[in-house]
């Protein structure tokens, strides 16, 4: 391994400018003013189409016409040409898929003729970070064309082993996308299990019930077909809301845990486990205990999705955010069932409707849930409907867990093999790369 000023090359890698991988283009906006220059076929890429995970870019959030095209700085940019944000998400890149109009804050390189562009894109986006280091501008970042050209990057000198290090990538890629594809399926699944299962529920054999089929086991409510022997009635029938204050018996020097709104997300899950010794709270914070619900009361948070089921407490006891309702099942509710119709969207959906306060400060009053009806099935049917929305969630969270080990793995390879510190074994078949 050589080095050449404070860069430590790999034998057989050089270290040269972007410049040297071929020349830039830019691009334009058509007048937003005729209409007939927009909604046409062609893709026309901006800032917005782009992120800091994609690849590949498939398809524009715009289009534009040929008109708009010709009358305009617009460039259409042939598949397969890579493409970078140049002014505000500086770095972020793509390899287009499809002949691709671009705008102004959008520059794409030509490549030289036998460079691996697949290779080339992964190089550019492992640089992005460093080249959104270097931009300028207080209000609007972006990068001037001679410090984007002059940058320095790593490449072997041997195109083979540059397309060899995007196979393995790419090979990771796909079991990224794939995962994320089961997990789509999976959500997918879920939505239409928690629609039947609410509004049919079980039978005794733990069959989902079928209006068509048995429409003698259904009565008529206010919201259509339920069960015979469920009830019907508001949210409040089977939890309090914000229940007095617990009565808290430990120490003050116990640790409880600690759930601000951003420890959770718009799916239910709590994903960072905080926890406070209880002197050191104060006040000013939401209690509750073991088993409560928490549900975001404050726009957008609460159209978001955000809440949890706050099971497995530091001591059995918490303290959260402001912005929380709490929601503890009653007797002879199940507090998983409470959990899952307040995760439906159309709870979230009806709350919209009883928001009061000031634009963005807007929050849901607590006797929404007493005017909010729902089918309430009986307190061991409630457990046998929660159960089979706990499994396929307990299948979401492995397959999420699988897709974070993924992407980890990712970054470790992608950083040692975009820098040449770790070489492509040479049992990775040649052949099969260029597949």
């Amino acid at each position: 391994m050589k080095t050449t000023f404070e860069i430590q090359i790999p034998e057989g890698w050089e270290s040269c400018d972007l410049h040297d991988f071929g020349v830039l283009i830019g691009g334009g906006t058509p007048s937003r003013s005729q209409m007939a220059y927009w909604k046409g076929s062609i893709p026309w890429a901006s800032v917005k189409d782009f992120n800091d995970e994609q690849v590949f870019l498939y398809d524009t959030e715009e289009h534009i016409s040929l008109e708009g095209l010709a009358s305009s700085a617009a460039n259409l940019v042939p598949e397969n040409t890579p493409v970078i944000c140049t002014r505000m998400a500086v770095g972020r890149c793509a390899l287009t898929t499809r002949p691709t109009a671009i705008n102004q804050d959008l520059k794409a390189f030509l490549l030289k003729k036998g460079l691996d562009r697949r290779f080339f894109i992964r190089l550019l986006r492992y640089n992005g970070p460093q080249l959104d280091k270097i931009s300028v501008g207080s209000t609007v970042r972006g990068i001037t064309i001679g410090d984007l050209l002059s940058h320095k990057v790593l490449r072997p000198q041997n195109n083979d082993e540059q397309t060899l290090i995007a196979y393995v990538l790419d090979s990771i890629d796909e079991a990224i996308s794939k995962t994320e594809a089961v997990i789509a399926k999976l959500k997918q699944v879920r939505a239409g299990m928690l629609h039947d299962l609410l509004n049919y529920g079980l039978d005794e054999h733990g069959q989902l019930r079928d209006p068509i089929a048995h429409p003698e086991q259904f009565k008529v409510s206010p919201q259509g077909l339920i069960p015979k022997d469920w009830g019907f009635g508001p949210f409040s029938e089977i939890a309090i809301v914000n229940p007095p204050k617990p009565v808290i018996r430990i120490s003050p020097v116990s640790t409880i845990s600690f759930i601000p709104m951003q420890d959770i997300d718009e799916e239910g899950s709590w994903i960072y486990r905080q926890t406070k010794k209880l002197i050191d709270c104060g006040v000013g914070y939401t209690p509750f205990i073991d088993g409560d619900v928490l549900f975001a009361k404050i726009t957008p948070c609460m159209e978001n999705g955000k809440g949890c089921h706050a099971r497995n407490l530091v001591n059995g006891y918490g303290l959260g955010s402001t912005e929380f309702h709490v929601l503890r099942s009653k007797t002879n509710s199940s507090d998983r069932f409470v959990f899952h119709w307040s995760m439906t969207k159309r709870m979230r959906t009806k709350a919209l409707a009883y928001m009061t306060g000031s634009a963005g400060q807007q929050r849901v009053e607590a006797g929404f849930f007493s005017l909010f009806d729902i089918p309430i099935p009986p307190f061991g049917e409630q457990n046998l409907i929660a159960n089979q929305l706990d499994e396929t969630d307990k299948q979401i969270e492995t397959s999420r867990k699988e897709l974070s080990k993924i992407k980890a793995v990712r970054i470790g390879i992608q950083d040692d093999l975009l820098t040449g510190r770790v070489r492509v074994p040479e049992t990775v078949s040649f052949q099969e790369s260029k597949q």
